[in-house]
């Protein structure tokens, strides 16, 4: 029996040109040898993977080139080493496979076949630029578990070469012509029928005009490694340059709306390359629009949030401007040989502390023998079969706490009309403020009116007639003394305020339904809340005329 042809292993273009073009035939599907299995190496994910590498590529690249292009507020609008890092090697990959496509595609076209692993005939092939061609002397079958199919093991003399099948009706179908080929070929070649044999031979007939003993291991095509490196060369070097080139424009467009100080922040955020003048330009668009806004607050807060700008003194200059105005606009009003003074002083205290607030603090009224009085009157008043109305407990710190925010909250309001909360705020506080902080001293005493005739009180008097039993009230006398406290200065102690009760005054109350005159109908708290009231007004009207040149309003 004659042994079977020796393997080949060369290069296909080391084959003579007619069994090239031969197996070239077969392998295609066009030969007189049919292909009886095959495993081309399609690469047939390597396609997908390039577009799928090509759309992220693509979908980063506008991320970081193009979306945020001259955005302030973006977060690529001027890239950063890293995100360059990471979108060149995408790049590269993408172009690396968009490459190897290529050089698939071109050479399918320049071998005239896929490359893969052929059974042609009683020979296996492995063909691609390398060659190999060796007859099959045995077969094995694997079979996957979970029906993954069949293994179709070749052994030739040197190797084995397994080529897959998925169903087993092509598998018997493929070992049954196999074994007839190997057969027809040995019993051909045995007989010396050499036109025969070539009919199971890939080479066909060409075979005779292979060296079988010259194993040439030509190296691949040099036309797809320099591809490969042209791809990853150019991805390499287009991207940086394509992000240095971005960055330049953004940069540009970014600082063409540089025309704010908010815009200023954020080029300076977003790390433009014109940080030096964009501080220069920062510093002078916010104090021009702490200017416009006109306001000591907005040119405090300048002078915190840049304390090394050059534009100190001019901030410094316009606050003391507005504390100027401020006097004069006080001055105007204000005429009191003391006050004024006072509240030069205090404005000149508070432009020199940042700090606007003035503490109003309010000492608990003293009302030293109300008490006994009431004792008396209730005594005198029984004695005429009459009653009394208590004062003392209508003026308890807690019942004129409010009348006393009230003030503060008036006196407020008639300043704002002349100087800016932010140069002077008046607060009430429930403590006594500490000597370094600036400060309007409210101290009163509540007592009854005295004079020669004794103690003044009020009694009812309804038009219809005096009831059969009056209720009596005792006239108050308010007076208040106030100062005001500058620290490094000695106290201004204002003119003192003194509000007594009137010869006569209507009380007006809701009266519930079926009302009829009588003794203490009228509730005591309206009495005394409207002689309470009246001598509030009075300190009202005394502070504002004292403070700011006008009353403010009456109610």
């Amino acid at each position: 029996m004659e042994p079977p042809p020796a393997p080949i292993r060369t290069s296909l273009a080391a084959l003579p040109p007619a069994a090239r073009a031969h197996l070239v035939a077969n392998l295609a599907g066009r030969g007189p040898l049919p292909v009886a299995l095959a495993r081309r190496d399609d690469d047939a994910a390597l396609p997908v993977f390039a577009v799928v590498l090509t759309g992220v590529a693509a979908l980063l690249g506008h991320q970081l080139l193009i979306r945020d292009l001259g955005s302030l507020v973006g977060d690529y609008a001027l890239i950063g080493p890293t995100a360059v890092a990471c979108l060149t090697v995408m790049t590269t990959v993408a172009a690396l496979a968009i490459a190897g496509v290529v050089a698939r595609r071109r050479q399918i076209a320049r071998l005239g076949f896929r490359p893969g692993t052929y059974l042609l005939g009683a020979f296996v092939v492995e063909a691609g630029d390398q060659l190999t061609i060796e007859a099959v002397a045995r077969t094995e079958v694997q079979t996957y578990p979970n029906g993954g199919g069949y293994a179709l093991e070749l052994h030739g003399d040197t190797a084995t070469y397994r080529l897959g099948v998925h169903a087993a009706g092509k598998l018997r179908a493929t070992l049954h012509g196999l074994e007839r080929a190997v057969a027809n070929h040995a019993r051909a070649a045995a007989a010396g029928a050499t036109a025969e044999a070539a009919m199971w031979d890939p080479l066909g007939a060409t075979r005779g005009d292979v060296d079988a003993d010259r194993v040439v291991l030509a190296l691949p095509p040099v036309g797809a490694a320099r591809r490969w490196l042209i791809a990853a060369a150019i991805a390499i070097t287009a991207t940086p340059t394509a992000a240095w080139l971005h960055n330049r424009v953004s940069d540009d467009r970014m600082w063409a709306q540089v025309d704010t100080a908010y815009a200023a922040r954020r080029y300076l955020a977003q790390g433009g390359r014109r940080q030096a003048a964009a501080t220069v330009r920062l510093h002078r668009l916010a104090l021009d629009e702490a200017l416009a806004e006109g306001s000591v607050s907005a040119l405090r807060s300048y002078l915190v949030t840049y304390p090394a700008s050059p534009h100190g003194a001019e901030a410094g200059a316009a606050i003391h401007a507005r504390f100027a105005a401020a006097l004069a606009a006080v001055r105007a009003g204000v005429s009191d040989p003391v006050a004024m003074p006072a509240v030069a002083a205090l404005l000149t205290h508070l432009e020199a502390s940042g700090v606007p607030t003035v503490a109003v603090h309010f000492t608990p009224a003293d009302v030293t023998g109300l008490a006994e009085v009431d004792a008396a009157m209730a005594e005198m008043a029984a004695d005429d079969g009459d009653t009394a109305a208590p004062a003392a407990p209508h003026v308890s710190p807690a019942a004129l706490a409010q009348r006393e925010v009230m003030i503060a909250q008036r006196l407020s309001t008639g300043l704002g009309a002349v100087v800016p909360g932010d140069i002077v705020t008046l607060a009430v506080t429930a403590t006594a403020p500490p000597p370094t902080a600036p400060s309007l001293e409210v101290r009163y005493r509540v007592g009854p009116m005295v004079s020669e005739a004794g103690v003044m009180t009020y009694a009812e008097n309804d038009p219809a007639g005096p009831p059969a039993r009056r209720r009596t009230y005792v006239g108050l006398r308010i007076s208040f003394d106030v100062t005001i406290a500058v620290p490094g200065a000695a106290p201004f102690t204002l003119p003192p305020i003194e509000v007594e009760p009137p010869d006569t005054f209507e009380v007006e109350f809701m009266a519930p339904a079926g009302f009829a005159a009588a003794a203490g109908a009228m509730p005591d708290d309206d009495v005394y809340e409207t002689m309470i009231t009246r001598a509030f007004d009075h300190l009202d009207r005394a502070l504002g005329r004292t403070l700011v040149g006008a009353a403010p309003a009456i109610r």
